[in-house]
Parts: C-alpha cells; structure tokens; sequence
C-alpha cells in the first residue's frame, strides 16, 4: 500500500513540476518580450525626438536661411533639400517604429529589427557620405565670399571641424544603436526559442 501512494505522490509531484515548467517559460518569454518592447520603445522615443527636432528645425531654420542675402540661392537649395530629406527619412523609421506591438509574433519583431539594421547600415553608408557632401557644396556654393573676404584657412578649419564632428558623432551614435539592436536580436532569437 505504501508503494502505491508512493507512486501517486510521485506522479503528482511530476504534474505540479510539470506545470511549474510550463509557467516559468510563459514568464521568461513574457519577460523577454517586455524586454525587447522596451528596447524598441527607447528607439522609437528617439527617433521621435529626432523627427520632432527636424521638424522645428525646418521651422526655425529654413525662414531664416532663406532671408539671408549673403548666402547663395544654390547654398540655400542644398542645405533646405538635406534638411527636407533627413526629416522625410527619420519620419519613415519613426513610423517603422511606431508599428512594433508586444503581441507580434516573434517572426514579425524580428523583420522590424531586421529594418532598423538596415536603416542604420544605410545611416552609415549614406547618410554620413551625405552629411559631407552637403558641408563640401556649401563650402563650394559659398567660396567667392570666403575667398574675397581672406577667410578661407578659418573656413578651411571650421569645414574640417565640422566633418570631424559629424564624423565622429555619426560612428559613436552608430556604435550604441548597433549594439542596442544586436541585444535585442539576441532576446529575440531567444525568444524563438
């Protein structure tokens, strides 16, 4: 008879373990999930600051820009064009961001993630070619001033100041963005699991 109930408890030990697996992986997918959502809601904050500062910076910036007579109209078209593009592309991954929901399945938070990479490939590899290329043209839009008016070794240094702090905040940027994608990859993959 011992060995009877013996079993019993056994097997209702087995079933409560049982039950107690299934509830802790529930709570470690649940937990992974509130972990990537948060990730993803932090990129999604961002890129909305960025969206709204490029926003009042077209606002502010552009008015005044374009009432400026010492500036060319060639100077004032490139620099209004790369505003109006960089807002028109983080206003895309904004609402690439805004789209990601807690009750995705894992597939789908994998395919935004897998967007947002090659949006930041596409910072890197475009972007920043672009940030350049802006400052070059308006250095070359704007020389006739700089030259006539003896400013070109300051406008020369203020140029290769500007490229260095673009530059280096684009890479030190890209850097923290990739590594916050590559976590929330990693919890992903977990959580396929």
């Amino acid at each position: 008879m011992e060995l009877d109930e013996l079993k019993i408890k056994w097997m209702e030990m087995d079933e409560r373990l049982q039950k107690m697996e299934i509830l802790n992986s529930r709570a470690l997918e649940e937990v992974l999930r509130l972990k990537v959502m948060d990730h993803l809601q932090t990129l999604h904050r961002k890129s909305t600051v960025a969206t709204t500062a490029g926003i009042l910076l077209m606002l502010c910036l552009v008015p005044v820009l374009w009432r400026m007579p010492e500036l060319s109209f060639e100077s004032k078209l490139v620099l209004t064009v790369f505003l109006a593009l960089t807002l028109v592309w983080q206003a895309y991954r904004d609402i690439l961001l805004s789209k990601a929901d807690i009750m995705m399945p894992t597939s789908q938070l994998m395919k935004v993630v897998l967007r947002e990479k090659r949006a930041a490939m596409m910072d890197k590899f475009v972007g920043l070619p672009a940030i350049l290329l802006t400052y070059l043209l308006f250095f070359f839009f704007e020389r006739s001033w700089i030259i006539e008016r003896g400013r070109v070794v300051p406008a020369l240094i203020l140029l290769a100041v500007l490229i260095f702090i673009a530059v280096s905040a684009t890479l030190v940027n890209l850097r923290k963005y990739s590594a916050l994608l590559q976590n929330i990859e990693n919890e992903l993959k977990e959580l396929a699991e």
